[in-house]
């Protein structure tokens, strides 16, 4: 047995000798995909029952969505970088063939119109109605708007951690075992934000399990609300950001048109992630940034009674942070997670204030 570590409660594989922690990017992902579907395919000779029981899952998975028999499916062909798409299956129902699209993903997300290009091309061979469209995302995707209009279904990575783990005490083959246990060791650091000190999170993958979380909340609890995240680099260092606001956040003031928002930044500080929440200005306006300036002051003048301050300084670009929350410092995510609820309530005061046509101070 490999060296185990040991990660705040659970005892996880050493990857260091594991294939998937150096084989990274995505056509190391298409292979596997193809690697473990082809032990689906009908004349398949592999005698190892637990990889092919699990194939036959993960196709079967692949096509409910479309309301088909799994159990009547039966996988013809095996495909990699057909015309682009990463892998593509041809399988078999009660005599009709299907053709599934995988468009494989980690961190990269969709681009180019290349969803809807895949399923016009794959068009040209057999009806819409007989083409599955995967979206297979292991990585963090803050936003699957577009990707779900192009057609898709998202299958993520707690889908395929469900189908991979009843399998994985039951065969001994490294490849299969490597994968599923570097994307469990994955999914373990992200979720362990919920039981560790802010001071102790130093992994940007528990950033983002906060982040999931943190927006599922602000869409769900809170009305009338968008939220999304990612990296925002810039000449300081860059952070991590999760912004949010109202679904119709655009307010004008003197002619003037801006976006109000609210932006939560994680920035990595020499040994854990330091937090702040800001309440951001975005100028939508073809107004010269001289006038946008004005109405950023009028904004400060206005912030006390809602419980923020005035930055350091005002910056000039297309979006300001004109004011910063106030709290006391919190102890875990769980904590901050109050805190930018409480953010939110008071950014809507404001937000109404303004929306009505009164006065900013």
């Amino acid at each position: 047995m490999r060296w185990m570590k040991w990660i705040k409660g659970n005892f996880m594989p050493d990857l260091r000798n594991n294939l998937f922690y150096y084989a990274t990017k995505e056509l190391s992902q298409d292979a596997f995909i193809c690697w473990l579907c082809s032990y689906a395919l009908e004349d398949v000779s592999e005698r190892d029952e637990a990889l092919r029981e699990c194939a036959i899952d993960l196709v079967g998975a692949f096509v409910e969505e479309k309301g088909l028999d799994k159990s009547k499916v039966v996988l013809k062909d095996v495909q990699k970088q057909i015309g682009n798409i990463d892998v593509l299956l041809t399988a078999s129902c009660e005599g009709n063939e299907y053709k599934i699209i995988v468009e494989d993903k980690i961190f990269a997300s969709e681009h180019g119109g290349q969803l809807e290009r895949y399923k016009s091309n794959v068009g040209k061979e057999v009806q819409d109605d007989a083409i599955v469209c995967i979206y297979f995302k292991t990585g963090f995707q803050s936003d699957y708007t577009k990707v779900e209009q192009a057609g898709y279904i998202v299958f993520d990575r707690r889908r395929l951690l469900s189908i991979l783990e009843p399998y994985a005490s039951k065969t001994d083959n490294r490849v299969f075992l490597d994968y599923y246990e570097y994307w469990k060791d994955f999914e373990t650091i992200t979720q362990s934000y919920r039981t560790v000190p802010l001071s102790e999170i130093n992994d940007k993958r528990q950033v983002y399990g906060f982040f999931e979380d943190l927006q599922s909340c602000i869409r769900l609890d809170q009305k009338k609300m968008w939220a999304e995240f990612g990296y925002v680099p810039n000449a300081s260092g860059g952070f991590h950001g999760l912004w949010f606001g109202m679904y119709d956040d655009v307010i004008e003031i003197d002619s003037l048109k801006a976006a109000l928002y609210l932006q939560l930044e994680l920035k990595w500080e020499e040994d854990h992630y330091g937090h702040k929440i800001c309440l951001k200005l975005e100028n939508q306006s073809d107004k010269k940034n001289e006038r946008f300036g004005e109405l950023k002051w009028k904004f400060v003048g206005a912030l006390g009674d809602f419980g923020f301050v005035k930055p350091k300084r005002l910056g000039s670009g297309m979006h300001v942070t004109v004011g910063m929350y106030v709290y006391n410092q919190v102890a875990d995510c769980n904590g901050l997670k109050s805190i930018v609820l409480e953010a939110i309530n008071q950014y809507r005061k404001l937000f109404d204030v303004v929306k009505k046509g009164l006065p900013v101070k």
